[in-house]
């Protein structure tokens, strides 16, 4: 009939604006992550992520791994780790964290399971699964890609400030790989990350 002629007139109208608006959030996102540049490049070799789960990821994580102790604080803060808090077959939880970056993660490790180029995260899913079934499987491969993020943003902040201190040890001005001066002192941080991902080829 007419009447709903026009409402799905509306409705794909509405998603046509939204397609639109799409690639401008896009972009608006990439601006504001690109200060992060250097931790989402390395975030983005984890199997199954990609550019933009790695700003999502790191949104959520943030870059300073030093307000987490171990990897298992932080797994343990996403809620991907078993709990023990129930009584008498009731589970109890009163989690807020990890309400975003859990499904990011599960989302990105069943990507990385069903790639052909992981064939280690692969047959380490099918042995879990074999024993524990899907679900658990699954949370564990979560798991183990938020291990190796955490230890790969750690070392990469470690590796930062060693350059920094290094280039506080220099003169004044330091040439950088390829030619060119790098003056540190009013280049500020981004200007160090820069350096930093020019020295490592980043």
């Amino acid at each position: 009939c007419a009447g709903q002629a026009e409402k799905l007139r509306a409705i794909r109208s509405h998603m046509d604006a939204l397609e639109l608006c799409k690639p401008n959030l896009q972009s608006l996102i990439l601006t504001t992550a690109e200060k992060y540049l250097p931790q989402l490049n390395i975030v983005a070799t984890a199997p199954g992520i990609l550019v933009f789960s790695a700003i999502g990821i790191i949104s959520e994580i943030g870059v300073d791994m030093s307000v987490f102790p171990t990897s298992k604080h932080l797994c343990s803060w996403a809620g991907l780790t078993p709990q023990n808090n129930e009584s008498p077959g009731k589970k109890k939880t009163t989690r807020i964290a990890g309400t975003y970056i859990k499904p990011l993660l599960v989302q990105c490790a069943l990507f990385a399971i069903k790639a052909k180029r992981f064939p280690e995260v692969h047959r380490r899913y099918l042995a879990i699964k074999k024993r524990r079934g899907h679900k658990k499987a699954i949370i564990a491969i979560a798991r183990m890609l938020l291990s190796a993020i955490y230890n790969m943003l750690k070392k990469i902040s470690l590796t930062i400030l060693s350059f920094i201190a290094k280039l506080t040890a220099l003169p004044h001005t330091v040439g950088l790989p390829g030619g060119g001066d790098f003056h540190h002192p009013a280049a500020g941080l981004s200007g160090v990350c820069s350096a930093y991902c020019v020295e490592v080829g980043l």
